[in-house]
């Protein structure tokens, strides 16, 4: 325990507790600091736990201030972090402070401390602060059983991003202030600054995040956005109940977020923002924003509300219907109207938008009947789902199949939405007790998100025959699109990469250079690959969190010009090839720098190309590749040829 009332200040690490479980597993128990109390300043790692797991419920940060000023003599070429925990079972972090008060030489992100760094890490934080940050709360994470955490009635002031998760286990963040914007001592520019950031496979089992209120201000040329969805995969998930107030975006959204499942806006209310929803070129959310109840043959609106003289949507990737109703509460829009949006009248509002949801209020944990009520109504709409997949597969008439194809997705959405509770009660409620629980529901599911998910829990635990096994049955268990098996052969190459040293113990935090430089080739990926690799990265210390793509978050115009080629795939072929391949540029883009990369890591070929041209890789041994182009603006572009 540590309290005090004076000062711990100028040290490289005010209090630190590491390396008390041998190096070669680092996830057996062990011990160290368990209480932090009073104030720790100007400390280049100001609070370090690591692979505290010995009682889940002791570890407490309480009534702490963590924090910078003027006097920070740390080496200015090192990014402060003011808590930094890895494998902690659960720490408690109770108003607690998070300030970085320097008002001199910010360049940038970079330049501002990190606040609370976790690595496969469970927390809870609440009724604390967080102010002028590079990122006040980063919480990253690669397999299940660490990772559940919650936020809740907490501020965070002028961070250039409050919440930054891409953890692939279940959250809640609610009933907490976002004050979107520029540190006051940060130069003015083309900046994207966001409240909470979610991708790479964030929500596959649904999360709360309600009943919080985000608030940008006047900007000139920054750009606030509420929340920035990348990449979190096709489960049933809601953001609902959230203020969005005075920001450039409300919601903004990248990559796959969804198809007939997937991310839901509900019952938010925005004011003033110049756009409500984005959903960039390319991306998705839930196609159907509201739902549709088959057995009343009855519609209920999305529910949110827009007011003041902003966009409403705007949508430049999968179509989108959206339900709406325009009595109290329930308006369709008052602004410039929907783009990329089919609009369609619902049959009744959104209750929801007018009373607390249970699971919203309802603490973990929550009561038992509850969960039992929800584990009910999981198992009838799976009976109902397996009866109507029955009969789709005895109908012949393609119109009929085609009539009765909603309603198997209705009942396969409901399933994800009540085992996703069920999930999300286990998880928060054991924080790494129950993880069989979580397990053994998360395959219930019979999703390919769940089971991908599953493969990932295997690996990294260390049961490969296991991670083989799901590898084999993923595709048979479930009926791939293509976007899907191409992600799961990526995903199978990326954990091709990292499995020599998995399975010879080498702790993944001190991987070798040429697996890293190898990794960064799916790092902007908008998928489980990406996510993966974006995790392997930070745990070694390389920064790879980014717009997938590399793209901004800058709001359209009113006019929006597409650039032919942008972004558009590397051409390599014939592939697969014997030995002589043809690399074909996107238009515009050399000159650029071409690598052929084996999947160990190592540059087996590097050259300069003013043009799309011939090159030889003959002598190399028959396998999977992948050739990297980046161009002059460090765009990369990635591609695989087999040989």
């Amino acid at each position: 325990v540590l309290n005090t009332t004076g000062i711990v200040e100028h040290a490289v690490d005010g209090v630190a507790a590491r390396e008390f479980a041998p190096q070669a597993n680092p996830h057996l128990l062990g011990g160290g600091i368990v209480e932090v109390y009073g104030r720790i300043r100007n400390c280049t790692n100001a609070v370090g736990l690591f692979y505290y797991q010995k009682d889940p419920k002791a570890n407490t940060v309480s009534g702490a201030f963590l924090t910078l000023d003027n006097n920070y003599r740390g080496d200015a070429a090192k990014q402060p972090t003011l808590l930094y925990m890895r494998a902690q079972t659960r720490l408690d972090i109770l108003g607690t402070w998070f300030y970085d008060f320097r008002t001199q030489g910010c360049a940038g992100s970079a330049s501002r401390a990190k606040g609370l760094v976790a690595d496969e890490s469970a927390f809870q934080v609440r009724s604390s602060l967080f102010r002028n940050l590079d990122r006040g709360v980063q919480a990253y994470g690669k397999t299940m059983g660490f990772g559940t955490y919650t936020v809740e009635n907490t501020s965070f002031f002028t961070c250039y991003t409050d919440i930054e998760s891409n953890l692939p286990d279940n959250f809640r963040i609610a009933d907490s202030y976002f004050h979107v914007g520029r540190p006051p001592m940060c130069p003015q520019g083309s900046v994207d600054f966001i409240g909470v950031r979610l991708f790479g496979y964030t929500l596959p089992m649904g999360i709360v995040l309600a009943n919080n209120s985000f608030y940008g201000g006047d900007t000139e040329s920054d750009t606030q956005v509420g929340t920035d969805c990348a990449g979190t995969g096709s489960m049933e998930n809601f953001i609902r109940k959230n203020n969005f107030w005075d920001l450039d975006i409300g919601n903004s959204a990248a990559g796959n977020n969804g198809g007939f499942k997937g991310l839901r806006y509900e019952c938010n209310e925005h004011y003033d923002n110049r756009f409500a929803n984005v959903v960039n070129e390319g991306g998705s959310v839930r196609n159907v924003q509201g739902n549709f109840d088959f057995d009343l043959q009855s519609s209920t609106a999305a529910g949110n509300r827009f007011s003041g003289n902003g966009y409403t949507w705007d949508n430049d990737g999968a179509q989108i219907t959206y339900y709406f109703w325009d009595t109290i509460g329930q308006v369709l829009t008052t602004g410039s109207g929907f783009e990329g949006v089919d609009t369609v009248r619902a049959t009744f509002s959104n209750q929801n938008c007018f009373t607390y949801i249970h699971e919203d209020e309802c603490p973990p944990p929550c009561p038992m009947e509850d969960s039992e009520v929800w584990q009910d109504s999981f198992f009838q709409h799976h009976t109902e789902w397996l009866a109507t997949k029955a009969e789709y597969d005895n109908l012949t008439d393609t119109a009929a199949q085609a009539a009765l194809l909603p309603e198997i997705n209705a009942h396969r959405s409901a399933m994800d939405i009540w085992g996703g509770r069920v999930i999300r009660n286990f998880a928060l409620d054991s924080t790494g007790t129950k993880v069989d629980s979580v397990l053994a529901w998360t395959e219930r599911l019979q999703a390919y998100e769940a089971d991908l998910r599953l493969a990932r829990h295997a690996f990294f635990t260390g049961d490969f025959e296991g991670y083989d096994q799901w590898m084999e049955d993923i595709p048979q268990r479930n009926d791939l699109t293509e976007r899907q098996s191409d992600e799961l052969d990526d995903f199978a190459a990326v954990l091709a990469v990292v499995r020599p040293y998995a399975e010879d113990g080498t702790d993944l935090h001190r991987l070798p250079t040429t697996v890293l430089d190898s990794l960064e080739a799916w790092a902007d990926h908008c998928d489980e690959p990406g996510f993966v690799a974006k995790v392997l990265l930070l745990g070694n210390g390389r920064e790879a969190i980014s717009a997938c793509g590399g793209g901004s978050l800058r709001p359209p115009q009113a006019t929006t010009t597409k650039v032919p080629g942008a972004n558009a795939p590397i051409r390599l072929y014939p592939n697969p090839t014997t030995g002589q391949f043809f690399v074909e540029l996107p238009e515009g883009s050399a000159p650029v720098r071409v690598q052929l990369i084996a999947p160990d890591g190592r540059t087996l070929l590097e050259q300069t190309l003013a043009a799309s041209t011939e090159l030889d890789g003959t002598g190399l041994r028959p396998g999977l590749y992948f050739c990297r182009v980046v161009d002059a603006t460090g765009l990369r572009l990635v591609a695989k040829l087999i040989i």
